[in-house]
């Protein structure tokens, strides 16, 4: 198995020369990336703009589609296998409603970070085809839960709860209208000497079915995808310095937001910070915990938000903080929270990159 080459997507309006990032770039397995996952990273990115096709209709003019060059005649056919072989690659999204299309299509505008994006109102069809809604009829008690295997690798040595949806996106859950049921965004995965990191966790886990995750809504598992899109080692275009067309959310009033299209540079769109791999927007940067805890009131706990004091400047919930918000630790089966301790971090460790000075995101 090769993890030294990459499936590179530029965007047609960017330069393509050396000393300029791909606007995503994944690592290969299988001699290559899944097509439908470098599809729909890219159509979140060009503001969820994917279409039921997926790209795979050479006679639709109208949808975005992956192409060989920077024009919309260089579009590839989708292999048979949905495996595209390492390589460079563009995202095109067609102009059909301009009077003099251009060859290169839309000069469409990037979804810059995590904090500026928003779910579709229709989660496309991967997603919702592995969804398993909660039987109506299941009446496990809660604690039943504790004696189930990790979700990914089927043991039971050494496992822990672990979050959909991460407890540190609270600001953009409360923005997003991700309430009372985030109790459904709860699995359990596997620690400690089962995820000793590197080539072991590629071979033991590449092509493994996972576990039904029952009663998580497909709409939190499209939500994970693209929060974990938006990350330096993925979206790789603003390591660039340069200029881009970008449309981010910005304040209008009583925490409202509303869209803006500008041209912008790498500082004004995306920041990170210590000890993630995440890109934030300037404009959500969380404030500074005062200190104080917000009173607890169990009647109206499971119907609220984790309160914008929780996050410290990093943008993640202190142990402490985790431990007495039970915002997001709801169990499937009932109201009862779980009170479980929880990372975060569902992924593979960071080890594998290091023939080429990068390192996999421990976040994807």
């Amino acid at each position: 198995m090769r993890l030294l080459d990459s499936v590179s997507v530029y965007h047609p309006y960017y330069p393509y020369t050396k000393g300029h990032n791909p606007m995503l770039e994944f690592l290969t397995t299988d001699g290559g990336a899944q097509y439908l996952m470098v599809y729909y990273a890219c159509c979140i990115l060009a503001d969820n703009c994917m279409q039921a096709n997926e790209g795979r209709v050479c006679t639709n003019a109208n949808g975005p589609f992956l192409s060989a060059t920077q024009t919309i005649d260089g579009r590839i056919a989708v292999p048979v296998n949905d495996i595209l072989p390492a390589g460079d690659y563009f995202f095109v999204i067609p102009d059909s409603a301009a009077e003099t299309p251009s060859a290169r299509g839309e000069h469409y505008a990037i979804i810059p970070t995590f904090d500026d994006w928003k779910p579709p109102l229709e989660i496309p069809l991967p997603w919702r085809q592995v969804e398993v809604p909660l039987d109506p009829n299941d009446v496990t008690p809660s604690h039943a839960r504790d004696a189930e295997p990790c979700a990914i690798s089927n043991v039971y040595n050494a496992v822990e709860k672990a979050h959909i949806i991460p407890k540190s996106e609270g600001r953009w859950a409360k923005q997003n209208n991700i309430r009372r049921d985030v109790r459904d965004a709860v699995i359990d995965e596997s620690k400690g000497p089962e995820s000793s990191g590197g080539y072991e966790n590629i071979h033991k886990y590449q092509n493994t079915l996972i576990k039904k995750l029952q009663g998580v809504p497909a709409k939190f598992l499209f939500i994970r995808f693209a929060w974990s899109i938006y990350n330096e080692h993925i979206m790789t275009i603003f390591g660039t310095q340069s200029k881009f067309l970008v449309k981010y959310l910005v304040s209008i009033e009583n925490d409202q937001y509303d869209y803006r299209v500008d041209t912008l540079s790498t500082p004004e769109i995306c920041i990170s910070r210590s000890g993630s791999s995440r890109l934030y927007s300037p404009r959500f940067a969380p404030p500074a915990s005062s200190g104080r805890k917000r009173p607890r009131m169990d009647e109206q706990e499971d119907d609220e938000y984790l309160a914008f004091g929780e996050m410290e400047e990093d943008g993640y919930l202190s142990p402490s903080e985790m431990a007495s918000s039970s915002i997001y630790d709801y169990d499937w089966s009932s109201d009862e929270a779980s009170e479980c301790d929880d990372t975060d971090d569902i992924s593979p460790p960071t080890e594998v990159r290091h023939e080429l000075d990068e390192s996999v995101p421990k976040d994807e």
